[in-house]
């Protein structure tokens, strides 16, 4: 899987992210920039700084990567909240693919009777919430 990180308090870091999204499909097979081929991922990084210092919204990134077709997490490499769970999502939407793949072949496909695993980041672990939501649960 792919991660492109860009730091919400720096509003120059974000607008790079349609970029690096672009150069991702250049350099890959068509169709691949997306969560349901080559699991990629938008990581809003820095969401420990206060609000206020924020230059992206949630909202924003969330539409963001919406319209990209890509999930996106909260994280904070200095505080270590999301990136756990971002690996984890990101191998269980790997694991996935990879058994979508397997069901494709006659034998695999008799076994889980034509059935796929969804692609989906939406791993249910706290990655879903804001960093504000996690602090309040956490007082």
């Amino acid at each position: 899987g792919v991660f492109i990180v860009f730091d919400v308090t720096n509003g120059r870091s974000a607008a790079t992210v349609r970029g690096w999204v672009d150069e991702l499909a250049e350099h890959t097979t068509p169709g691949a920039a997306s969560s349901a081929s080559l699991p990629v991922m938008l990581l809003a990084n820095k969401c420990d700084a206060p609000r206020e210092e924020w230059r992206v919204s949630e909202t924003e990134a969330r539409e963001e990567a919406q319209r990209r077709g890509l999930d996106v997490a909260f994280t904070s490499a200095r505080t270590g909240y999301g990136v756990q769970e971002a690996f984890a999502n990101a191998r269980a939407a790997s694991q996935a693919r990879e058994w979508n793949e397997r069901a494709t072949t006659s034998k695999w496909r008799h076994h889980n009777h034509g059935r796929r695993l969804s692609t989906s980041w939406h791993v249910p672990l706290l990655s879903s919430l804001c960093c504000t939501c996690v602090k309040a649960r956490q007082m």
